[in-house]
């Protein structure tokens, strides 16, 4: 699995639930939030439920390290990008992506995320 297929696979659903938790803390509505980040209220209804992007919470952790570090006040596609290049130029994507891939590299040994896109 290549980085960006891990990004969109496993950590893009886990953003999304992460910012409904968010928006639903500061008292948004469903609908408001659906537009925000461009889906369905029932896709908003499934994140809250976490029927959607369960992970074993350390994934979570990250990322809702990342909304709050980045402020969450872009639009969510600029959220998405800063929270990717973050992980990636951090080494945490590596990790991430070594962890769900089975790969026997070592993250100080993989590159990949740290190609010429960042």
């Amino acid at each position: 699995m290549i980085p960006c297929e891990l990004v969109a696979t496993k950590l893009l659903p886990v953003i999304r639930r992460q910012m409904v938790l968010e928006m639903v803390k500061e008292g948004r509505k469903q609908r408001e939030i659906a537009g925000a980040l461009n889906i369905n209220e029932s896709a908003v209804s499934h994140y809250i439920a976490k029927r959607r992007a369960n992970t074993d919470g350390r994934l979570d952790k990250i990322v809702r390290q990342q909304i709050k570090s980045n402020g969450g006040e872009d639009s969510f596609a600029l959220n998405v990008c800063k929270i990717c290049k973050d992980l990636r130029i951090s080494g945490k994507l590596c990790i991430i992506h070594k962890s769900r891939s089975g790969t026997r590299i070592s993250p100080e040994d993989c590159k990949i995320c740290l190609s010429k896109c960042v």
